[in-house]
């Protein structure tokens, strides 16, 4: 009854989505944030999988269903707040990442419904996700230099100057660097995996916490 979406500038982010919740009168308001920084532009199918995984069926949806669980005492109050750097939150992201082909079955029918350009933006999301992964150790274990780093970021990677300073930025974190940014690629495998071995409704119904609360090595088990 209320999800919001902004367009901000001056961000170190791309996308952000951010879940309120609430209730009115003892009912679930399941209110919401979604922030588009205009700095990192994107093409329609590039915007399609940013509000995929931020919004629906990615992130927001899934902690609207984590608060009705939560509201009927199937999971702990700590499940509806996310840690930087956890196993959760890497298998959250990989969630988010695989929403889109978790819904429409695979490429193919995400192709169907979006057209042949939605798989280049997939593609690329998923050289952003190996940016994310790699900048950090190239640059705090291999000890590149910023530039030795920007450059394979834009160049092995194939990003843009936004995302190359956005990643630059994570690799110099002491958090970011080696533990959020790999989440990406390792929850993105994990939940495809999954997917090819069990099926869409499995990995959904698991993924979605119907089960109890998830995060990496939960959800190997589970699935």
């Amino acid at each position: 009854t209320g999800h919001r979406f902004n367009t901000v500038s001056g961000q170190n982010f791309t996308g952000y989505s951010l879940f309120v919740g609430g209730e009115r009168d003892g009912n679930p308001l399941l209110r919401g944030l979604f922030e588009y920084n205009t700095d990192h532009p994107k093409t329609l199918a590039g915007m399609v999988h940013l509000v995929g995984h931020e919004v629906m069926p990615g992130h927001y949806f899934n902690s609207a269903v984590a608060d009705l669980l939560w509201r009927q005492n199937r999971l702990g109050l700590e499940i509806t707040m996310a840690t930087i750097g956890t196993s959760s939150t890497a298998f959250q992201e990989g969630w988010a990442e695989n929403s889109l082909f978790l819904l429409y079955s695979g490429m193919e029918g995400i192709k169907e419904r979006f057209g042949a350009s939605i798989e280049i933006a997939l593609l690329n999301a998923q050289l952003e996700s190996v940016a994310k992964h790699n900048a950090g150790i190239l640059y705090q274990v291999h000890k590149w230099n910023e530039e030795q780093v920007g450059k394979y970021i834009a160049e092995q990677c194939v990003q843009g100057d936004a995302i190359v300073k956005k990643i630059l930025g994570w690799c110099k974190d002491p958090v970011y660097g080696p533990m959020q940014g790999p989440a990406y690629i390792l929850g993105t495998d994990l939940v495809r995996v999954a997917h090819e071995k069990v099926g869409a409704k499995r990995t959904i119904e698991t993924g979605l916490q119907f089960h109890g609360p998830m995060d990496m090595s939960t959800f190997t088990q589970r699935v």
